[in-house]
């Protein structure tokens, strides 16, 4: 008996717990697949490339970006601490 695959997860990890559930803004990196896409209810906050962006969005708005199915992956930007 074949075993059906898990659902594929287009969130890149996080060392950090779960960010979609502790209900804050998030800077998210977008990868989509079509250029210029830009899902509904997002707004860009800097464009990388015809298909690379980034945006700050609600922690719950994390897992409608994950099943729009024109968006490759999604990454949750973090903060890098300061070396000096």
């Amino acid at each position: 008996m074949v075993k059906p695959s898990p659902a594929k997860r287009k969130r890149e990890s996080s060392p950090r717990p779960d960010p979609s559930e502790d209900g804050s803004d998030l800077e998210v990196i977008v990868k989509v697949s079509e250029p210029n896409y830009v899902p509904d209810g997002v707004v860009v906050r800097a464009q990388i490339s015809d298909v690379i962006f980034t945006s700050m969005i609600a922690s719950d708005e994390l897992q409608r970006l994950e099943d729009d199915p024109k968006v490759a992956s999604v990454a949750v930007s973090r903060k890098l601490r300061n070396i000096g």
